[in-house]
């Protein structure tokens, strides 16, 4: 998941506003399966910037609650989609157990 807008444009913001923009989309897509942020129990978190870390931590505690999911994040200079900063791979787990 990247900070992609509603129009189809990459979020061209800095740390703060890609993150919101991810996490935004995150959650659309967990509540258009049926389920809510609480059902996300693993986050891959790639950063451009070891540097931006304490910015998107900050954005990141704002749309989960403790205890928070399972997650990594990895530094690398190059994300595949140009001008992204942050790209967020979730696993989440939507429904009845046992069912």
């Amino acid at each position: 998941m990247i900070a992609i807008k509603p129009d189809g444009s990459l979020e061209s913001g800095d740390i703060t506003a890609q993150t919101v923009c991810t996490l935004d989309n995150l959650c659309q897509v967990v509540a258009a399966a049926g389920g809510t942020m609480a059902d996300v129990n693993q986050v891959l978190i790639y950063l451009t910037d070891a540097g931006d870390a304490a910015a998107m931590n900050a954005v990141y505690r704002s749309y989960f609650d403790q205890p928070f999911p399972n997650r990594a994040t990895v530094v690398n200079s190059v994300l595949l989609a140009p001008g992204a900063i942050i790209e967020i791979v979730a696993y989440a787990h939507i429904g009845q157990s046992g069912a």
